[in-house]
């Protein structure tokens, strides 16, 4: 019979020694796997979060030609479309151009001037027939719209005996381009046209109505580009464009955390500029004309706080006036005889 070999002889330590060894060897292999595989996880997670943001952020910031109906409010969506619409963006059609309106009992004019945004720009103008002419109100609409989503407040404003210029931002109805900054290089245009208004007509007074993007534009256009007017009238706008974006995720149900910020990030930099101070709320703060500042109590886009932070910064007379019933940018439809009040407080101002 085989005598059992010694378990404490040099040759069966090394055996015992080199098992050992070669289990430990075979776990740190997989452990090396492993965290080789969560770190082509994490960063194929971080370039597809990226990509995905990047996209969002062409999306958001192109106004696509004959791109067929926009895409719904987050509200009306459903949860398929939702899904939908983050895997593809949103769609935003860019504004077509339009005829001026013939059934107002005015009569418009059709312009053309240039944008230091580079690019040419198209109003409408139509004169008051009563009251002071010498006043003028310069209309700047919402994003993704065009100037004919003024022409209600402009037909309101010729009533009350205020002459009415509706600019076209660059990218919408019949100005150049396809792109859009949210208000940022936007306010080029609004210095464009109020220095295009002094040149033409030499109007007494000029007061500017900005509804939501067109609301930050102006802001941004009297605080950073020192535009000379009278009074501003800020229906809507939003204090900063990082909450705009997080207001849209929490509508459509999603979580407000890095997506937003990235998306602010990407779609800054591809109009060239810094999405993160795009804040009309800081820019409230080198305001120092009267303002008429307007929020619908049932506004989806911008929450009542992220109003009055704009509303708090302003330096010089100022009105609050909050609208029961009234969504975003839905003022006057909602209530007519308020609106008309706050506008005549607002023309007191520019006597």
């Amino acid at each position: 019979m085989p005598l059992n070999p010694n378990p404490h002889s040099p040759k069966s330590q090394n055996h015992g020694k080199g098992a050992v060894f070669h289990i430990l060897n075979i776990r740190f292999l997989k452990l090396r796997l492993m965290l080789i595989l969560a770190s082509l996880f994490a960063v194929g997670s971080l370039l597809g979060v990226n990509g995905l943001a990047f996209m969002h952020g062409r999306a958001m910031t192109t106004l696509v030609p004959q791109a067929g109906p926009r895409t719904q409010s987050p509200e009306a969506l459903g949860p398929l479309a939702r899904i939908r619409i983050l895997l593809t963006g949103v769609q935003l059609p860019r504004p077509t151009a339009t005829p001026p309106p013939t059934d107002l009992g005015f009569q418009f004019e059709v312009l053309t001037f240039a944008s230091d945004s580079g690019h040419q720009l198209e109003a409408w103008y139509a004169q008051a027939t009563q009251g002071d002419s010498t006043s003028l109100f310069i209309l700047f609409h919402p994003y993704g719209g065009s100037k004919t989503n003024m022409v209600a407040i402009a037909r309101e404003l010729l009533t009350m005996g205020h002459s009415v210029m509706l600019v076209d931002f660059y990218g919408s109805g019949g100005s150049s381009g396809t792109t859009t900054s949210i208000g940022y290089f936007e306010a080029l245009d609004v210095v464009a046209a109020v220095t295009y208004a002094r040149d033409q007509w030499q109007p007494k007074t000029i007061g500017l109505y900005g509804a939501s993007m067109g609301g930050a534009a102006v802001l941004r256009a009297v605080a950073v580009h020192t535009v000379e007017v009278e009074a501003i009238a800020i229906e809507s706008a939003f204090d900063s464009l990082l909450h705009t974006v997080q207001n849209r995720f929490d509508a459509m149900g999603l979580p407000v955390i890095l997506f937003p910020e990235l998306l602010v990030f990407w779609g800054g930099q591809q109009q060239s500029f810094n999405g993160f101070s795009h804040n009309p709320a800081a820019y409230a703060q080198q305001v120092t004309i009267p303002t008429l500042l307007i929020h619908g109590k049932d506004d989806q886009r911008v929450s009542f706080a992220q109003s009055q932070a704009i509303y708090t910064n302003l330096q010089g007379w100022k009105q609050f006036s909050l609208y029961p019933g009234s969504g975003h940018g839905s003022s006057l439809s909602h209530n007519p005889e308020q609106w008309r009040t706050d506008i005549q407080n607002l023309g007191q101002q520019l006597k």
